[in-house]
């Protein structure tokens, strides 16, 4: 079988399951987006201490998808298990309930910032420096901002650190 990296190409090719009802397009596809940037895969297999939260554990429910993903001889791997910890993790603010669709970039941010949580509680997201943190070690972007008016002034620079940079389409047209 041919390899791409250290990962067995057979074993990267596998589904998730979204049998009708389930909606769970916009978790399978964060997945995928997660599942194949290996820095990320990688970095995740090699950490094991982190904020547990038992049944609410996202960094525990995604790290036991990866290992299934990588293991379990199936075509399709259901992806319930991160599913349910995401929807107790976010069941007070009404998101990522089972059986109900949602929005594929803001479970990606979500997840991230969940797996922040797990690895550095105490440190702010806007400002992780943590060397465990893979959500801003591997999937973050620094971004320095700055406004210039018609008129040719520059606003002060603002700079931070981010997982997910929203644009509106007319900012970039």
């Amino acid at each position: 079988m041919a390899s791409r990296g250290n990962v067995d190409l057979g074993k990267s090719m596998k589904g998730l399951v979204n049998n009708p009802g389930e909606n769970n397009c916009f978790l399978n596809a964060t997945i995928q987006i997660l599942w194949h940037l290996p820095v990320f895969r990688n970095s995740l297999a090699s950490l094991y201490g982190h904020y547990c939260l038992s049944g609410k554990c996202v960094f525990c429910a995604l790290k036991t998808l990866f290992i299934r993903l990588e293991k379990v001889d199936r075509p399709c791997i259901p992806p319930d298990v991160l599913r349910r910890a995401m929807a107790d993790a976010f069941h007070a603010h009404n998101r990522f309930q089972l059986g109900r669709m949602d929005d594929a970039a803001e479970c990606y941010e979500h997840i991230l910032s969940r797996l922040h949580y797990h690895v550095a509680p105490n440190t702010a997201e806007d400002a992780c420096t943590h060397q465990y943190c893979i959500s801003h070690a591997k999937c973050s972007m620094s971004i320095l901002e700055q406004l210039c008016c018609d008129c040719g002034e520059l606003s002060e620079p603002l700079g931070f650190s981010q997982v997910v940079q929203y644009v509106s389409a007319s900012a970039v047209v």
